[in-house]
């Protein structure tokens, strides 16, 4: 089935993404955003940690369900995802260990018999030819190849703070270069 057959795109065009730089300071916006009920919130940079309960994220929403992954072992970063239990069963998708430092965290949205894969990234800044940078690209564009392998839709949402997005490929190890390359073995397109 399509995305469109499914009802599942309307509810995904009622979907919100942005990078908070920080949610601890911002929980007051978040309550005022989730009170509109988007059916999915995703967000970048949280800079939470384990200390701050998923219930104070939704101002006690019962609706939403919390995915995150907090960075660990130092401060910034961060991915979650909030979704409206009541347009979506969602699930969190186990990821191997090897890819922990992947700042990623991937969501199935269920809806009926179709599953959609609802992956948030968040890539921090390097130039876009630095090697730690593009060793970082790899093992993000290996993990997103690993979320592909279950043949699912997949919707990729977050920032890859690659600003000037080089699709010419002409550097084998650029940041640009190997994003480009694993949208492409995805289908995947950029809006």
């Amino acid at each position: 089935p399509s995305l469109s057959s499914t009802g599942i795109s309307d509810k995904l065009a009622n979907c919100i993404c942005f990078n908070a730089r920080s949610l601890n300071n911002k929980l007051l916006q978040l309550h005022h955003l989730v009170a509109d009920r988007p059916a999915v919130v995703s967000v970048t940079e949280t800079w939470l940690t384990d200390d701050m309960p998923d219930c104070l994220l939704t101002d006690c929403h019962n609706s939403y369900t919390v995915h995150r992954k907090d960075r660990l072992g130092r401060r910034g970063g961060g991915v979650c995802v909030l979704v409206d239990s009541n347009a979506f069963q969602s699930a969190t998708v186990h990821i191997p260990t090897k890819y922990d430092n992947v700042e990623l965290i991937a969501v199935d949205l269920l809806c009926g018999n179709f599953t959609c894969r609802f992956v948030t990234v968040y890539r921090p800044p390097s130039s876009d030819t630095d090697t730690d940078g593009a060793q970082y690209c790899l093992q993000l564009a290996e993990c997103i190849d690993f979320l592909g392998r279950q043949n699912v839709t997949m919707v990729i949402c977050g920032d890859f703070n690659i600003p000037n997005l080089n699709t010419s490929g002409h550097n084998l190890l650029s940041c640009s270069s190997i994003i480009c390359d694993v949208f492409q073995r995805h289908g995947l397109t950029q809006f």
